[in-house]
């Protein structure tokens, strides 16, 4: 009997099964980076995975998960309970698996078995509560509607606005507040499209910045209204996109002064490249089929999301901010943004500090760095 026949239909057989789990494969991950990074969440309860052994008025022992060991020896951080949080000093020391740090102020009740969680914006409430500053709540007009703002007012006619990261909220740039405040500048914290009560983007997605910067402009449009003189802008992370795209994009940039940028996502690609790297079970092969049906199912280019490309348009001087040990955007596109224009970036390159946490690793170098940039002094990269 001819087995050819037999021979060719299990190899088209074979062809037909691994097509199959190739193309099922690829729509899988393109599900998950959608839910993982486009899709509009509502807020998610807060990660708490650190057990409280003993807490005092000036100390706090306690036992971090694998995940959360790094971020609880960084200088200054937060631990924050149901009923309280603690603000960590510089004091620390651990034995075996428990951690002992220095409290530097408590507000509120934590007992020892209790589980707390780490959060690297610190401070928990509003301007007031934190700060004991005066503030006001504002809105501003943007293409969706009215987007609500924080504003801390100064006896000043300059301004900085402050836009958080990806899936964050205001309180990411108080860090930076009494700096900004010693700096007598009135201090805007924006929301944008998909925060918590706000207008929801059409497509009910986060766009990196394709989009949002509209929101910013909106903001910076309210503040042009007013006896303004000069406005400065600091970006997180996703918010440092916002502000790229917005200053490649928008026709209202004369009172831009200064540019703050921490941990920015520049190229999403390059983003979604580093993170497939760390997925089991995600080989290099499926990251291009699945993009190009993550971008079908968003209707995106991807394309749009290379910021760097134009860096030659750029004209505002740039304040970048980076760490080699950020696993979440990669330092790799900061460093080609210093390269490709060092003629309008100063650059603060570290090597120790988790995603957006520049301040709680280095505070007082970051915060002296900060004011010599804002009042335009020369500073070394």
């Amino acid at each position: 009997m001819d087995t050819s026949f037999f021979l060719l239909f299990a190899v088209l057989g074979t062809c037909a099964v691994s097509a199959i789990i190739f193309l099922g494969a690829s729509i899988y991950w393109a599900c998950i980076a959608k839910t993982r990074g486009f899709s509009v969440h509502g807020n998610s309860e807060p990660l708490r995975d650190i057990r409280i052994i003993s807490i005092d008025n000036n100390y706090i022992t306690f036992i971090p998960s694998n995940a959360s060991e790094t971020n609880s020896k960084l200088p200054t951080i937060s631990l924050v309970g149901n009923y309280g949080h603690v603000v960590t000093n510089h004091f620390i020391k651990q034995k075996d698996e428990e951690i002992t740090r220095g409290i530097k102020c408590q507000i509120g009740e934590l007992k020892p078995g209790e589980k707390v969680g780490i959060d690297l914006f610190v401070y928990q409430g509003d301007p007031y509560e934190s700060f004991s500053l005066k503030y006001k709540q504002i809105t501003y007009e943007s293409e969706l509607g009215k987007i609500k703002a924080w504003h801390i007012p100064a006896r000043s006619k300059n301004w900085v606005i402050c836009v958080h990261g990806h899936r964050s909220d205001l309180r990411e740039s108080f860090r930076l507040t009494p700096t900004f405040v010693s700096l007598n500048l009135n201090v805007l914290f924006i929301n944008y499209r998909n925060d918590e009560e706000q207008p929801v983007d059409p497509q009910k997605i986060h766009t990196f910045g394709i989009r949002e910067w509209l929101d910013l402009e909106g903001a910076v449009k309210h503040i042009q209204s007013l006896d303004t003189e000069e406005i400065s802008i600091l970006g997180h992370s996703m918010g440092g996109g916002i502000v790229i795209k917005y200053l490649l994009e928008s026709e209202n940039c004369s009172k831009i002064k200064n540019i703050i940028l921490e941990s920015p996502t520049l190229d999403l690609n390059q983003i979604i490249a580093n993170q497939a790297k760390s997925l089991k079970f995600m080989p290099g092969f499926l990251l291009i089929s699945s993009k190009f049906f993550l971008a079908f199912m968003l209707k995106i280019r991807w394309d749009d999301f290379r910021f760097l490309e134009r860096s030659s348009e750029l004209a505002h001087p740039i304040l970048l901010i980076h760490s080699e040990e950020d696993n979440t955007v990669p330092i790799t596109a900061s460093d080609q943004l210093f390269k490709l224009r060092p003629d309008i970036v100063t650059y603060i390159r570290l090597k120790k500090g988790s995603h957006a946490a520049a301040w709680n690793q280095n505070q007082e170098a970051l915060e002296k760095k900060i004011r010599t940039f804002m009042n335009g002094a020369p500073s070394d990269n």
